[in-house]
């Protein structure tokens, strides 16, 4: 069967906010298994965050915007909270990857998934603009990182209503349930063996 975008998205436009991952610029300097390793390197231990550096692959990074190369400082800071959710991808892939999808759960550096390759990080939510941790308060108005538009078409498909938050409410869905989806599917053999040369670009 012929691909038929007109029943299809991007992600890129399913999201409104999406980036590619951390660039320290050197790696062996800002980032380590460590934790210790980086407080004693560093004076501002509140900097030290954990960063999905490989799949799989948790380790500890100096996270001072002001010093590594790229720090999406715009991007992660929606990845800082600790309940808080990105989808990874590959754009374009020089490997031979069946799998160029993955999720995190905290910052995440550019080849979290491919050396060779740049990942890409989609929030599930926004968080308002703080210079402190985030509170109880600043979590319970997070937005979810949607295009409206779709979610209206993807909400009247369904039948069901979209809620910014998991309900127990009958006939409603939430962002999560998106995530788990799109997981889902790019995960499924069937999908990937029919759509393997879309997938390639």
């Amino acid at each position: 069967n012929k691909f038929d975008k007109s029943n299809s998205f991007e992600l890129a436009n399913l999201f409104i906010k999406y980036g590619m991952g951390i660039a320290t610029g050197d790696d062996k300097k800002f980032i380590s298994i460590d934790k210790k390793e980086l407080e004693i390197k560093f004076e501002d231990h509140s900097l030290i965050k954990k960063i999905s550096y490989r799949l799989f692959d948790t380790r500890f990074i100096n996270y001072d915007n002001s010093k590594i190369e790229r720090g999406r400082k715009e991007l992660m800071t929606h990845l800082l909270p600790q309940n808080n959710l990105g989808l990874i991808s590959l754009k374009r892939a020089r490997n031979n990857f069946t799998s160029k999808f993955g999720i995190v759960n905290q910052i995440s550096d550019k080849s979290v998934i491919s050396t060779l390759d740049n990942s890409f990080v989609f929030p599930l939510y926004l968080y308002p603009e703080t210079k402190s941790q985030q509170t109880i308060e600043q979590i319970s108005v997070r937005t979810p990182n949607f295009n409206v538009q779709i979610i209206k078409i993807i909400a009247g498909k369904l039948g069901l209503t979209f809620t910014k938050e998991r309900e127990t409410t009958t006939n409603t869905f939430a962002p999560i349930d998106i995530l788990d989806y799109i997981y889902a599917v790019l995960h499924s053999p069937t999908y990937r063996e029919k759509y393997k040369e879309f997938l390639k670009i």
